[in-house]
């Protein structure tokens, strides 16, 4: 087991959304774990999108092209 500091109101919240300590353990270990898997996801994310970008991009100015803004229709193309 290892200890760490964190601020009073945190634990004060903590305390309050986990009432056993065996809960904010759970609590705090599940969010840690999410945490890092979220991180651990950007850079796959970031390659796919890199990877289609051009594809976005003008598929966006597709859209863009189509836009009516208020009644008014609103081209990207000259």
């Amino acid at each position: 087991m290892h200890t760490i500091e964190i601020q009073d109101k945190l634990v004060a919240e903590l305390a309050h959304r986990a009432k056993t300590p065996a809960a904010r353990t759970a609590l705090v270990e599940k969010d840690l774990r999410d945490f890092f898997a979220a991180r651990d996801l950007e850079p796959q994310d970031r390659e796919r999108l890199d990877h289609h970008a051009t594809e976005l991009n003008h598929e966006a100015e597709d859209v863009l092209g189509y836009q009516v803004i208020s009644g008014v229709a609103v081209s990207t193309n000259p």
